[in-house]
Formats: C-alpha cells, structure tokens, sequence
C-alpha cells in the first residue's frame, strides 16, 4: 500500500502547481525504508527455493511456497522501483506518470504470451483433464505429466529429459491423452517359418513376458498382418520408451532361433 501511495504522490506535483495548492517537497517513506522491504521480500522469496526442491511437484504446500517464491520477487522489484523514484531529482519526477504509462504498455506487449498461459493455466484448473500422471500425446511431442505450472505444462518426455509446453498450446491444438502411464507400443517384425499360426503366437508372447522391459499386468498380443502372412504385429506396453530399441533387437534375434528349436 506504501508502494501505491508512493506513486500517486510522485505524479501529483503538476496537478497540485496548476491549482496553486502546496507541493510537499518530500515523498511518503525512506529510502532506508524500501531498501529494508526489498530485502526481507527477497530472503523470503530465497528461502522458499530449497524447500520447492524436496517437495513434491504437486498440493497445496509447493502451491504456497511457489505463491511465497514470485510474490516476493514481484514486492522486491516494486520496492527497488520505489527507491529509484525517491532518490529521483524533483526537475525529473512530472514526468513520471508518462514514464510509467510508457513502460506498462511496453510490459503488456511482451508479457502478452505470459497472460495467455496464465489464463490457460486456470482453464485446465478449472477443467481437471490433465494432471500429473496422464500420458499425452502432440503433434510433435508425447511423454508424461510430471507438473503443471502458471506458464507451462511439464512432461517427462518419451525422448528423455523434461520437456515444458506452453499451457496457451493446449487450448488451441488437438492432443491425445492416455490414463495409462506406460508407454504403448506396435512392433512389426518379419518372421518367415514354416510353423502353424499359433506356435508364432505363442512364441512371441512367450519371449515378451520374459522381457524385464514390459509393463507388469500388461500381457502383450500378437496378429498377423492380414495383407502380407509373413510379417507379424506385436502390440503391448512397456515401462518406458528407453527400453523401445533394446525390447525390439531382443525380439528380431531369437524370434528365428526359438522357433527353429520348437520344430
């Protein structure tokens, strides 16, 4: 509240001169005063860092301290602003006021993307179709929810590393989402034996379940596809996409050597 009052003393001195009312000569507070404010806003904001950290990345508790970590940036910037303007000459302080409209218009222009992602951030709140623990999928990018923040929503991404799409994205683009956190998969493989239909079915849902990389409670199934007899689909879940390649190498060399042994 300092802060307000601050701003509306330091642009009245013109409007207070045309009426011939008294100018006063100091503004409300201290330079001391704000320094201190900026300095208790920022240790607040500080402190909160480290806990955010071991906290998990959702509930109520890392919502407050997030809440702690930008409010105390936002008084501390407003506090060293304050202090700029105290220690401004009174030649200088009429044109404060067009200073000021100036640089809300410029901070609106390029926080605009912000504002979007923020107002994006409570339409996703307020729908509750995504959270952490959903699998979803873009055009370009697929992976699980890991958090979601004011600006952006935050994947574990199936390429690896943490991933952050703008939350604006997701009410303007198509998106798929899977309840299921385990990565879906459809390997093609070319099997040319002479064994019965079955026997190949068998055998590689067989050598699946033993692979380390499948999902547990997922048994995996096995079609032929109907528009070449030599080529089979094999469509499960895996723990992640890590394990994609290695599963899939494992599979094209001993899918020949099991069924040459069951012969």
């Amino acid at each position: 509240m300092r802060i307000l009052l601050l701003f509306f003393c330091l642009s009245t001195p013109v409007a207070a001169q045309e009426l011939d009312l008294p100018v006063p000569t100091e503004a409300s507070g201290s330079v001391l005063e704000h320094c201190f404010i900026a300095l208790v806003a920022l240790l607040l904001s500080q402190a909160t860092v480290s806990p955010l950290k071991r906290l998990q990345s959702t509930g109520v508790l890392p919502f407050v301290f997030r809440t702690l970590f930008f409010g105390g940036r936002l008084v501390a910037t407003m506090a060293f602003l304050s202090v700029f303007f105290l220690l401004l000459p009174e030649t200088l302080r009429p044109a404060i006021p067009w200073v000021l409209v100036a640089a809300g218009v410029a901070l609106g222009w390029s926080a605009r993307d912000m504002l979007r992602d923020i107002l994006a951030a409570g339409v996703l709140l307020l729908e509750r179709r995504l959270r952490p623990g959903i699998r979803i999928r873009t055009h370009e990018h697929s992976g699980i929810i890991t958090r979601m923040g004011f600006r952006a929503v935050y994947l574990a991404s199936d390429k690896g590393g943490e991933l952050g799409l703008p939350n604006r994205s997701f009410l303007s683009r198509a998106f798929e989402m899977d309840s299921n956190p385990y990565l879906p998969f459809e390997i093609r493989l070319q099997i040319k034996s002479s064994a019965s239909t079955d026997t190949i079915r068998e055998a590689l849902v067989e050598m699946a379940l033993f692979s380390p990389f499948l999902a547990p409670g997922h048994r995996p199934e096995a079609v032929r596809d109907p528009g070449n007899h030599t080529i089979w689909i094999l469509k499960g879940r895996l723990l992640s996409a890590q394990h994609l390649e290695a599963f899939e190498g494992a599979l094209e060399e001993q899918i020949e050597t099991v069924l040459e042994k069951g012969k």
